[in-house]
């Protein structure tokens, strides 16, 4: 069985809801060539943006063995199902403790019918 756009736009609607936190998306033009060599593109945030960010189905004891034996730990941030996000973009993330995470885009999960985006993000330590 398969559902209506009009049910799927209700779905997304209430999607919404349960996305409490606030982001930044952070994209960099392409580098540039000159005579001085490669010159690194400039970023371009959209800020504001709704989101609720996970840890990557780990237990808290886990990510801390993770973090210290790779310097890497996995996150899971859903947006709305329409966000403009791109594999190596940043999100920029304040944790609960007021501490600002740079999450980088490893996966952004494209599919049909999606209601939301789901990101898988690294975040190096």
């Amino acid at each position: 069985m398969s559902i209506g756009v009009g049910e799927l736009a209700e779905i997304r609607r209430e999607a919404e809801r349960f996305l409490p936190d606030l982001c930044t998306i952070r994209r960099y033009a392409a580098p540039t060539q000159g005579a001085q060599g490669e010159t690194p593109g400039s970023p371009t945030d959209v800020t504001g943006v709704p989101c609720r960010v996970a840890n990557g189905g780990l237990s808290d004891q886990e990510r801390v063995i993770a973090a210290q034996l790779t310097g890497i730990v996995d996150w899971i941030v859903s947006l709305s199902w329409n966000t403009d996000v791109r594999q190596a973009d940043q999100i920029l993330w304040t944790d609960p403790g007021g501490a600002v995470r740079t999450l980088d885009v490893k996966s952004t999960g494209e599919r049909s019918m999606m209601v939301q985006r789901r990101v898988l993000c690294s975040e190096s330590r």
